[in-house]
């Protein structure tokens, strides 16, 4: 019989094993310790303006440089089944007859890649994507800043900087 009057009394030394909602506990407090600092560390950055966007004419010289046409939505990852690229894909190639923009994937070839593959295959898209690889980490708030958009489909996030960075831009 499980309950509060079958519970035991502390162990007053410390030295029993903890129990699981100790664990728990402990666990979150970690989980939150460490959100926090990498919160203050991004923090940091967006008031000391590493993450703060540039002027047009940065955004002009960047697209021109790194060939992107204007406007364009923008998604920054690892190209990986997590970040579900494919289905960014396929959701551009539903509308992009009906809007002007080009759909700019930031982010290196990672694992799995057949099925964003087939959806850059889509005749709807051909033209219409700019995959630029990994991009120079001050180049990203600029590249932010000058998005009509940032789309972010993961399914799956360690922490999920890009959201936050497009938000300081």
């Amino acid at each position: 019989m499980r309950g509060p009057a079958n519970r035991q009394p502390p162990d007053p030394t410390g030295t029993s094993p903890p129990h699981d909602d100790q664990r728990i506990l402990t666990m979150r407090l970690v989980q939150n310790s460490l959100h926090q600092e990498v919160a203050a560390t991004l923090r940091e950055q967006i008031f000391a303006g590493t993450y703060a966007p540039g002027s047009f004419l940065d955004e002009l010289v960047l697209c021109e440089r790194l060939q992107i046409p204007r406007p364009y939505l923008l998604t920054v990852g690892t190209i990986e089944p997590r970040k579900n690229v494919d289905r960014l894909v396929r959701g551009f190639a539903a509308i992009a007859r009906s809007i002007p923009h080009t759909l700019v994937i930031a982010g290196r070839w990672g694992w799995k890649t057949d099925p964003v593959r087939r959806a850059l295959a889509d005749p709807r898209v051909r033209g219409r994507v700019r995959l630029l690889g990994a991009v120079e980490p001050a180049d990203l708030p600029i590249l932010y800043g000058g998005a009509h958009a940032f789309a972010f489909f993961s399914r799956a996030e360690g922490f999920g900087f890009p959201p936050l960075e497009a938000m300081a831009c």
